[in-house]
């Protein structure tokens, strides 16, 4: 399935909202050329092995003039600058020297290498962290970074700033990419391609993933990857200093296959070109079909995004939601303070934590599943057309997600009066007409061939919304197209969402 990529403001916290500069630059193209181990790490290898080793950690008095973000990049290599930023991360301390990625205070990424810092000092760098860094501004194979040396201080204690990621699927290809270097990014939705490399027999060999660029590694090396969007083949790496051998990322890359579909998450670090250094990688290829495949009350950890919200009452929320192929889920009844609820935009993202049930048919996170959320990565999936897949074994397959049916005719719906006289109306309140305005609605429609039951399920769209009142209009006879959420009910029973009566 296909969706759709909204665009997103860079959002970032420091006790609240701080507005962010975009700053373009067009600089080099973006293809990733397959490059030796990432330049980080070779130059830890040939690095000086002496540095200083005191570092005051008092805070900032004295009056400074700080280096914007936008003069930082205008700037010629190997000028000196102080800027205000905010640790992301840390890759790797050796001999007071640490490798940090960091966050300038317009919003992008900056990184540090092997700047002057205690062991002491490391520990206290968590993630957040204001710091006021002076040193150099350098570039090696298009990487632009404080070089070798460069010092800091720390800044306000209570002044924190963590950035979201930053979806750059629209900015692959473009001179606009470069923007975004060392800023924390997702490529979303991104295919895994062959990997080539030369065996011990001089044959050439195709991988998923590789140890080192060439294949040349072993178990707690660096790991490399590659993905296309259709257009150009990326080269993605896990840092091992930043992501070692035991952590998620590392042990779900070496799960990778060829044609899988993958949303990665990382820092766009450059190695002649795009080479993010990955931190997070979910498959969502697999993740779908380990869903469909599992056992009722198997436990699931998924990313999925907000496409909807029915209802919430009592710290239970019910929402429509699918991953970054467009494939749909159905939480109810989740874990949900009302304040969260009120933040659940469409698109947020989610990672959520439940298990799989069933009900007449009907496949979901079981009441009680738990969810985080954040505001920085975004998706909205398109409409599918379902119509030809009307009546087929396929269907299931579009199960919660959004579908979008045409042409259909309005058929007769029967129930009984008072008088238990059938009678036909072209929608009921309630499957039986025994409700009342502010009810659910439900009508038939007809393909030609079978009859199905479609829903306005007031808790999702009440009586005040435009579907609501579309659906009390209909007549029967009538031909309309439908969206909706591929909800099951002993057989497909949608959600509408929106009616067109077509003329």
């Amino acid at each position: 399935m296909k969706k759709v990529l909204l665009s997103i403001a860079l959002l970032f916290v420091l006790f609240g909202l701080v507005a962010c500069a975009t700053t373009t630059t067009t600089t080099k193209e973006t293809t990733t050329k397959d490059e030796p181990k990432s330049s980080e790490t070779d130059k830890q290898t040939n690095a000086p092995t002496d540095a200083p080793t005191d570092k005051s950690s008092d805070s900032v008095t004295t009056e400074v003039e700080y280096t914007s973000y936008e003069d930082w990049l205008a700037a010629d290599v190997d000028t000196l600058h102080t800027m205000v930023c905010y640790v992301q991360d840390k890759q790797s301390w050796w001999k007071n020297k640490a490798t940090l990625y960091l966050l300038s205070e317009d919003g992008l990424g900056l990184f540090a290498y092997n700047a002057v810092c205690s062991e002491e000092d490391y520990a206290k760098l968590t993630e957040g962290t204001q710091i006021i860094v002076t040193g150099y501004k350098a570039e090696w194979a298009g990487e632009v970074e404080f070089a070798e040396g460069a010092t800091f201080v720390f800044g306000d204690p209570d002044s924190k700033c963590v950035s979201g990621y930053i979806d750059i699927n629209r900015e692959l290809g473009t001179e606009e990419l470069i923007t975004y270097q060392n800023s924390r990014v997702l490529l979303s939705n991104l295919t895994v391609v062959a990997s080539t490399y030369t065996d011990a027999e001089g044959a050439e060999q195709e991988a998923a993933w590789l140890y080192r660029h060439d294949n040349s590694g072993q178990e707690g090396d660096d790991l490399y990857y590659k993905v296309t969007d259709g257009k150009n083949v990326y080269t993605l790496t896990v840092e091992s200093y930043l992501r070692g051998k035991d952590t998620d990322v590392y042990k779900a890359v070496k799960e990778l296959e060829i044609g899988d579909v993958v949303d990665s998450y990382g820092y766009a670090y450059w190695y002649n070109g795009l080479n993010p250094h990955i931190t997070e990688v979910y498959n969502v290829t697999k993740m779908h079909e380990a869903w469909v495949n599992a056992e009722e009350d198997t436990k699931f950890t998924m990313t999925l995004y907000v496409q909807d919200k029915q209802s919430w009452w009592d710290n239970k929320a019910t929402l429509y939601l699918a991953d970054s192929l467009g494939n749909g889920y159905l939480a109810y009844n989740a874990a949900c303070d009302e304040t969260t609820y009120n933040c659940l935009d469409e698109g947020i993202k989610i990672i959520i934590t439940g298990y799989k049930t069933s009900w007449s048919g009907e496949v979901e996170f079981a009441a009680g599943a738990t969810f985080e959320y954040d505001y920085f990565t975004y998706y909205v999936s398109e409409y599918v057309d379902g119509t030809n897949l009307l009546g087929t074994d396929e269907l299931i397959n579009y199960q919660n997600a959004k579908l979008e049916f045409k042409s259909l005719q309005v058929v007769a719906s029967t129930y009984k009066d008072a008088e238990e006289q059938t009678q036909e109306a072209a929608w009921l309140y309630k499957h039986d007409n025994s409700g009342q305005e502010g009810d659910d609605l439900y009508f038939n429609v007809t393909d030609g061939t079978n009859t199905y039951t479609f829903t306005v399920e007031s808790y999702l769209r009440d009586k005040d919304s435009d579907v609501y009142k579309a659906v009390k209009e209909l007549k029967v006879g009538d031909y309309i197209d439908v969206k909706c959420f591929a909800y099951w009910y002993n057989g497909l029973n949608p959600h509408v969402v929106e009616v067109t009566v077509l003329k």
